[in-house]
């Protein structure tokens, strides 16, 4: 193994990013195409209201428990990124 090559590092922003209120509001702003999603499901949005809530809003770690093709992976991603808006952080 070549031990001389640099680690990869994250490319920086140099555009600043807008972080909405609360996780939901942020699938309301993101761009939209033909293909993609008009609207969230009712129980997608009760997810991500109950994640907002201030007991779950500081918890290190919180599971997702929705049934199967009900959309945990939209909602899973639209925590994370609005995490990555609002509080600045990392997300992979």
């Amino acid at each position: 193994m070549d031990d001389s090559k640099q680690p990869v590092r994250f490319r920086q922003r140099t555009k600043q990013v807008t972080a909405p209120p609360t996780p939901e509001a942020l699938f309301g702003v993101l761009p939209r195409t033909t293909t993609s999603h008009g609207a969230l499901w009712s129980h997608q949005a009760d997810m991500l209201r109950a994640y907002a809530s201030p007991s779950l809003l500081n918890k290190s770690d919180v599971a997702l428990e929705l049934p199967t093709g009900s959309g945990k992976t939209l909602v899973g991603l639209l925590i994370a990124d609005w995490r990555r808006r609002y509080y600045k952080h990392r997300s992979v």
